[in-house]
């Protein structure tokens, strides 16, 4: 019978077996890696200060500057900010 009680009871499906596949000399091989840290800054103790303001300096050469719309200068941008 189906599950869940009474009813009609359900087909069977026979699929033909293929014979097994003749083992062959294979060898697997892993290889471990270990797990890459996590990137994250770090000030180490002889760092200079940033213009003596008690910020830590990166070497990063550039200044990000939002995208504005054509025609919008640079300072109607900042007028709205505020």
């Amino acid at each position: 019978t189906a599950r869940g009680g009474g009813g009609t009871p359900l087909p069977r499906r026979h699929r033909p077996v293929s014979p097994p596949c003749p083992q062959e000399n294979r060898s697997l091989t892993l290889k471990l890696r270990k797990r890459k840290p996590d990137k994250k800054v770090e000030w180490s103790s002889d760092t200079v200060d940033n213009e003596h303001l008690g910020r830590r300096s990166s070497k990063c050469c550039c200044i990000y500057e939002k995208p504005r719309a054509f025609g919008e200068s640079s300072t109607e941008s900042e007028e709205e900010e505020e």
